[in-house]
Parts: structure tokens; C-alpha cells; sequence
């Protein structure tokens, strides 16, 4: 009888381990999913087109995607780069 009711304990034990570790993937998903949200609505808002994500029709993914910004991004410092590079004297020396 005692040895009944000691393998039910442990089939019990075994089976709610299981729901456990089920539990617990279950979480960290849901907790990894958390914190890629920030990263995945800055990309989303990178790509929208201009004043998209401060009107109140922002969806999940933008109807039209508009890469101008990263345009902008990269010729910025290349035009500094070329004004400093065309002045007479170098940059240490002023």
C-alpha cells in the first residue's frame, strides 16, 4: 500500500515536471518576444515614410516602405569628410 502511494506520488511528480518545463518555455518565449518588440517597432519605424508612425494609422507594417532616411544617413558624414579634406590646413593645426 505504502508502495502505491509512493509510485503515484512519483508519476504525479514526473507528469507536473513536465507541465513545468512547458511552463517555463512558454515564458521565456513570451519574455524573448517582449524584449525584440522594442527592436522590431524602431526598424518598423526607420523604414515608414515621414510623420507614418506619429499619425494615428500606424499598423504593425507600413503600407510603403521609404529608405530616404538611410540615404541621408550615409551621405552626411561623407560630406563632412569632403569639406574637411578640401580645407588648406589640417584639422590639428587649427
Amino acid at each position: 500500500m505504502l508502495v502505491v502511494a509512493l509510485l503515484r506520488l512519483t508519476l504525479l511528480r514526473n507528469r507536473l515536471a513536465r507541465h513545468g518545463r512547458w511552463v517555463v518555455w512558454l515564458l521565456v518565449l513570451a519574455g524573448g518576444l517582449l524584449m525584440l518588440y522594442p527592436a522590431y517597432w524602431v526598424f518598423v519605424t526607420a523604414i515608414s515614410p515621414a510623420g507614418l508612425a506619429q499619425s494615428g494609422g500606424f499598423s504593425l507594417w507600413p503600407h510603403r516602405i521609404d529608405l530616404g532616411v538611410f540615404g541621408q544617413a550615409i551621405m552626411v558624414p561623407i560630406q563632412v569628410i569632403m569639406v574637411r579634406s578640401s580645407s588648406s590646413s589640417p584639422s590639428w593645426a587649427r
